[in-house]
């Protein structure tokens, strides 16, 4: 057999998978393929809710474990919660990408920049201070 036979190379076909394709490294190949797989699966009615579900429940795994290593010691979740609903499906996805490889620098600044939007802040500001014990 020749090399690129059971292959139609006319089709531009070049073995290089998708995820390669798109630019991803080897961690954020296996989370596009496990998310991919996950938006397959979703399919049926409200699967597009359960994956949005699934990526922010991911996402806010990764913002609590940046921002616990930032703050140690306090509790983080309700400035999670403000930086998770802030922020765009696109960034929940790239986020909860970062939970499942392991956050990288890319992830920190999406967390940071969505954390420094005015409305993250007007959220975190009342968040924080409902945990102050009086």
């Amino acid at each position: 057999m020749t090399a690129g036979a059971g292959h139609n190379a006319g089709a531009g076909y070049s073995g290089v998978p998708l995820a390669r394709k798109l630019g991803l490294k080897d961690g954020q190949a296996v989370a596009f393929v496990a998310f991919t797989a996950l938006a397959v699966l979703c399919g049926c009615a409200g699967g597009e809710q359960m994956m949005q579900e699934t990526a922010r429940s991911a996402a806010k795994t990764a913002v609590n474990e940046i921002a616990l290593q930032r703050f140690p010691g306090v509790d983080v979740a309700p400035f999670t919660d403000c930086i998770i609903d802030n922020a765009t499906d696109q960034e929940v996805l790239n986020i909860a990408t970062g939970a499942l490889t392991g956050p990288d620098e890319a992830t920190i600044q999406i967390i940071l920049g969505v954390a420094s939007r005015p409305e993250t802040v007007q959220c975190i500001g009342p968040a924080a201070l409902a945990r102050i014990p009086r």
